[in-house]
């Protein structure tokens, strides 16, 4: 029973370190980090059980933390430019390109 249990627990944690890069490669499209991003914490944290975090899992959590600090500058970078980008200003280009062409 022991080793099936390790077994299941080291096949959590790496499904586990494979989101974890996945979250980390795709952080900058959004979406797929708040999909792999908990899925990587929920399998790293799973595959513990009654013992201390495993190398994989450890890592996993860890590149699924950066991925949601990368995800949340990325989407405060795009609400700010597109804020900027749809001011009183830029309308008024916008106005202005279209009278002149």
């Amino acid at each position: 029973m022991n080793g099936t249990l390790k077994a299941e627990s080291n096949g959590m944690s790496l499904a586990a370190l494979i989101f974890g890069i996945l979250s980390l490669l795709f952080s900058a499209a959004v979406l797929p980090t708040f999909l792999f991003g908990p899925m990587a914490l929920t399998l790293g944290l799973l595959s513990r059980g009654d013992k201390k975090l495993g190398s994989q899992a450890s890592i996993a959590v860890i590149l699924a933390a950066i991925s949601a600090v990368i995800s949340l500058a990325v989407t405060v970078v795009a609400v700010i430019v597109a804020v900027r980008f749809f001011s009183d200003s830029s309308i008024e280009i916008f106005r202005y390109i279209e009278r002149t062409f």
